[in-house]
């Protein structure tokens, strides 16, 4: 791939993003959803657009540009008070801006290790990629819902109110996703990261979550894959 391709998909991938940060603010503004919803519409969405950087980018510096520009975004709109869609929550959070970096992060991960070849890997050393993001991008909202719709189990942990009924919910949608990544033989790394990651996440707080988990799947994939 040349870098007038890596330009046209910058240039593509940037447009998807503001789509959907203007989807949210649709929702938020025009159709009143509540702006912890369209924070986890986006987190979500934010997070599948993610999985085409390996299909796309053949270098990091391309994904460093990309998540820098929309960090500074988020950083303006936390000062300025725009993109209420993910910054209208009623309590403080530095996930929103610990998202990009730690995709610079795990893209670099990733790129280190995207030649190494492992018995484990389903769909290759990609899984060095899609599983981390993946599992902080689907299984950390899913526990918040649970968490709140089912509030069983309530717990404090450093002034953070967790609940038990999240705290499984992550488990389980985390075992599912590394069971997509991950073969059969590995089911002891399966259990190994989900448990791990549901630890972190119950002990994060102030959106460190969106940094602290993948960086424990990445770590887990280091150690013992």
């Amino acid at each position: 791939m040349n870098l007038d391709d890596n330009l046209i998909n910058f240039i593509v991938l940037a447009l998807a993003f503001l789509v959907l940060f203007g989807l949210g603010e649709l929702a938020y503004h025009v159709f009143q959803v509540k702006g912890e919803a369209t924070r986890k519409f986006i987190h979500v969405g934010t997070g599948l657009l993610t999985l085409s950087f390996p299909i796309f980018f053949t270098s990091v510096i391309w994904v460093l540009l990309l998540c820098l520009s929309f960090l500074l975004i988020l950083l303006l709109s936390q000062r300025f008070g725009f993109l209420k869609s993910i910054n209208d929550i009623d309590r403080k959070s530095h996930g929103s801006a610990l998202y990009p970096i730690v995709v610079i992060l795990i893209f670099a991960f990733y790129d280190v290790y995207q030649d190494t070849v492992n018995a484990c890997f389903i769909l290759g050393s990609v899984t060095y990629f899609y599983l981390p993001i993946l599992i902080m991008a689907i299984s950390d909202p899913i526990a918040a819902i649970v968490g709140k719709s089912f509030p069983w189990g309530a717990y404090s942990i450093r002034k953070q109110q967790k609940t038990v009924s999240g705290s499984i919910a992550f488990l389980f949608s985390a075992v599912l996703i590394g069971f997509f990544f991950l073969n059969m033989s590995c089911w002891w790394l399966v259990l190994l990261i989900a448990s791990s990651c549901a630890v972190v996440e119950g002990l994060s707080k102030n959106g460190f979550d969106n940094f602290s988990i993948p960086l424990a799947v990445a770590l887990n994939l280091i150690l013992f894959a």
